[in-house]
């Protein structure tokens, strides 16, 4: 498992429930802009079965609705980082997972 965050906090709580669970899992405390720049590298260098990508996103302007990417803050650097994935490797099953809560 690469599993990529955002928050220090919830880096190192996913890494204690990893390791609870007796699970191999490289987590990884970037934050979200940066996620897009290294992610690649990271595939390469670990090459990990399971890939989880979590940060914490914010509504910067309500002009344009809820429905416009650009009124969040870090909604599209996670596009941008879940686009190469599926050329980096072949893909069975891709589930894309939004989670919205509250900031």
């Amino acid at each position: 498992i690469l599993h990529l965050d955002g928050d220090r906090k919830y880096s190192e709580k996913a890494y204690k429930y990893y390791k609870k669970m007796g699970l191999n899992a490289i987590v990884k405390n970037i934050s979200e802009n940066r996620q897009p720049r290294v992610v690649y590298k990271l595939l390469e260098r670990y090459q990990p079965d399971i890939v989880v990508i979590t940060g914490h996103d914010a509504m910067i302007r309500a002009k344009g609705g809820y429905h416009d990417i650009h009124n969040y803050k870090n909604s599209k650097y996670f596009i941008q980082t879940v686009l190469p994935y599926p050329s980096f490797a072949p893909v069975k099953i891709t589930i894309p997972l939004l989670i919205k809560g509250t900031a």
